[in-house]
């Protein structure tokens, strides 16, 4: 009985790995984890000192973009602006909470101020449930939800930007 299991155990392992290589080697690549190169090195942000300008920071960064003063594209990246949402109304104990994230941004050249993208709006929107009872928590979730719709803003915006050409 042990040397069945063993064998049966042996070869579903092997079948797993003949399946991931197999999907490896073909270009299977799950959406959203491939990154494209962008056509722009570097970029002029300018924005308000806050948590979406730090998201975008990193996010540009992990990207192979530099931020410099001299880069011949300027992204002026606006406040974002956060609406708190009641779906379920009443005095209920579990409440359902959207949260709706709005920041203007434009792109500019450098060369001649001409704008390669006027009014540009990055948006983003999540839900999450809530107890009444426990504003602690409540708190919490709301900072974890908020992050999660910055980290959505700064990949929106940086599609956007994979779009441009300097």
């Amino acid at each position: 009985m042990k040397r069945r299991t063993f064998l049966a155990r042996s070869l579903a392992a092997l079948g797993i790995g003949v399946i991931g290589s197999t999907l490896a080697g073909c270009g299977f690549h799950l959406r959203g984890t491939q990154q494209q190169p962008l056509a722009i090195d570097a970029v002029d942000l300018k924005a308000p000192v806050s948590l979406l300008t730090d998201e975008v920071s990193r996010t540009l960064a992990n990207a192979g973009v530099t931020l410099s003063d001299q880069a011949p594209l300027i992204l002026n990246l606006g406040a974002e602006r956060v609406e708190d949402i009641s779906l379920r109304g009443g005095g209920m104990i579990n409440d359902e909470i959207e949260l709706r994230m709005v920041a203007p941004y434009s792109v500019q050249r450098r060369s001649d101020n001409a704008y390669l993208v006027t009014q540009g709006r990055l948006e983003s929107a999540t839900t999450y449930l809530v107890n009444n009872d426990d504003p602690l928590v409540r708190d919490e979730l709301q900072a974890n939800a908020l992050a999660e719709l910055r980290s959505d803003l700064a990949r929106q915006l940086l599609t956007q930007l994979g779009t441009l050409t300097p």
